[in-house]
């Protein structure tokens, strides 16, 4: 579950010569998850949050930094009981540096993980936010329903302001926000198993989508580069075979290090973007088990 919290951090521009734009996404260790999770009139951390960011990469770049704003913070790994902070925004160098090469710089102190980094032709329009405005992307987890004025209305057997307590019945135990249920007790919260009603609808085949799911570990480097090699010829394939099949393209990109864990799916309409995206990624050191059946559940839900 994510929570987005729309704030903008800026670094002075300090060159006039030719620039690189990027859109850049990642988790900053020193930006905890408490930090981001106080509501949405919370604007001060928020700044605090942007603030530690912007002076983080300022260092890892120095003079080759020229503008950075972050366009907004998301909570990955809620559910995973491994809530965190992934920051997405646009920067821009004053040189061109190659992008492996600030990949590096970024990371080198181990204490950013990159997910995606992608040159971009311009900067899009900068978000207005004043200091007196209040964010409006306020999230409710664990399914609950967000009212116009910023309340949650949450599912049976969750509770709290955000929807963030989970309750168990019959004795079960919440295990990284999961109840672990004793014996006969099967269903999600431990509570008892009704009947559904049977489906009277036919499942509609006559357009479908395009999923990938992929590990950003660095042992899949050479995999991540063959994908980008091939998914042109199979989209080509698909097309020639069943024109008109594919409705969009979604892919679904996961990684768990340590204490930190990442998993987005984004949906493109084009194969075009797709390509773009995926070309976009950034490949980093991983456990050796990864959430890859939550991956593949995510992408299909």
């Amino acid at each position: 579950m994510r929570l987005g919290l729309l704030f903008v951090g800026l670094l002075a521009q300090a060159s006039l010569g030719a620039a690189d734009y990027y859109e850049i996404e990642g988790h900053f260790s020193s930006v905890h998850y408490a930090l981001v999770t106080s509501g949405p009139g919370n604007l001060h951390s928020n700044k605090q949050a942007v603030d530690l960011l912007s002076q983080k990469l300022s260092a890892s770049l120095q003079a080759d930094l020229s503008n950075f704003y972050v366009n907004n913070f998301e909570i990955h790994g809620i559910e995973a009981g491994v809530p965190t902070v992934v920051f997405h925004g646009f920067l821009t160098t004053t040189s061109s540096l190659p992008r492996q090469q600030i990949i590096d710089q970024i990371t080198e102190s181990g204490d950013v993980k990159l997910y995606y980094l992608a040159q971009i032709g311009s900067l899009p329009p900068l978000p207005p936010l004043n200091d007196d405005d209040t964010p409006t992307n306020f999230t409710c987890f664990n399914g609950g329903i967000l009212l116009p004025n910023n309340t949650c209305v949450c599912p049976a057997f969750v509770s709290g302001k955000q929807c963030e307590t989970i309750s168990c019945l019959h004795s079960g135990i919440l295990d990284k926000n999961r109840c672990t249920c004793p014996p006969g007790a099967y269903a999600l919260n431990c509570e008892p198993r009704g009947c559904l009603p049977g489906v009277q609808a036919n499942l509609d085949t006559s357009r479908q989508s395009f999923i990938l799911v992929v590990n950003l570990r660095s042992t899949m480097a050479y995999d991540l580069h063959l994908l980008i090699g091939q998914v042109p010829t199979w989209i080509s394939d698909i097309n020639s075979a069943a024109p008109n099949l594919l409705d969009n393209f979604i892919v679904t990109t996961y990684l768990q290090y340590k204490n930190t864990y990442y998993m987005k799916s984004e949906i493109f309409s084009t194969s075009a973007q797709l390509l773009e995206y995926l070309n976009g990624l950034v490949i980093s050191a991983g456990d050796a088990d990864q959430p890859t059946i939550a991956a593949i559940n995510s992408a299909q839900s």
